[in-house]
């Protein structure tokens, strides 16, 4: 597993809410599967799991739709 997803807020020994774990799906079909594999992860830790699981949303108040981390900086590097 890349995270630990016990943590809250928390990536290795830094702390902040911008450091947020989260399972986000673009359509509701895809819940059931993450649900599934969600609670194994449960399970293999012994208690419940502190990552997010919600549909993804624009959480920006300019609208438009939400990006792919790394996908601007992928399109200002075409651009160069």
């Amino acid at each position: 597993m890349v995270i630990v997803p016990i943590s809250v807020n928390r990536q290795g020994n830094v702390a902040g809410i911008q450091y947020r774990t989260g399972i986000y799906y673009t359509d509701d079909s895809q819940l059931p599967e993450i649900e599934k594999v969600f609670s194994s992860e449960e399970e293999k830790a012994g208690r419940k799991l502190a990552v997010e699981l919600e549909s993804i949303r624009n959480i920006f108040s300019g609208g438009g739709t939400p990006e792919i981390p790394g996908e601007k900086s992928q399109r200002l590097l075409s651009y160069s």
